[in-house]
């Protein structure tokens, strides 16, 4: 096993209050708990609990241990939480404000489409032509027809359009 996968099951034991409990919520055998300990203990050349039959205490050395390794052990874990979606349907909410006549003639079709397609995305969309402020309303992207760059803004061209009177 590797070195944060030893120091999940140091802080688990400790947090379990016993080799016998860490062993029972992990899935595993005492013994694979009580080795993987030693090796560890071995690793860093410390005792780090005092194990006697139905009594076990950790040792100020353990106690470092385990103040020091529990928040490498969330961040391993938030890690793993942020990553291991990688390569999956995306998911969550995508809050969109569109210019009202532009996004009902031509992006209707495809917002459809793709809600059909990613069914994991709450997709929320406001037809409206005001200028919203992204942070402060929430909103994750906004489509406008205009003529100028908007200041303040991290805006991209996507298409132009022309304009005409016919009678």
């Amino acid at each position: 096993m590797g070195q944060i996968e030893d120091l999940r099951l140091f802080v688990k034991t400790v947090d379990s209050g016993g080799i016998a409990r860490a062993a029972k919520e992990m899935g595993i055998a005492k013994s694979a708990v009580s080795r993987r300990l030693a090796q560890l203990e071995e690793r860093y050349g410390v005792r780090l609990i005092d194990r006697q039959p139905r009594v076990w205490v950790i040792t100020t050395a353990g106690q470092e241990l385990y103040q020091r390794a529990v928040p490498i052990v969330a961040h391993a874990d938030d890690l793993d939480a942020d990553f291991l979606h990688v390569g999956h349907a995306p998911r969550g909410p995508l809050s969109i404000s569109i210019a009202r006549e532009f996004g009902l003639t031509f992006l209707k079709p495809i917002l459809f489409q793709f809600a059909e397609d990613h069914p994991q995305i709450d997709l929320v969309i406001d037809f409206d032509d005001r200028t919203v402020d992204l942070d402060a309303e929430n909103y994750d992207l906004a489509v406008r027809v205009t003529a100028s760059e908007m200041k303040g803004f991290n805006c991209h061209r996507i298409g132009t359009t022309r304009h005409g009177v016919v009678a």
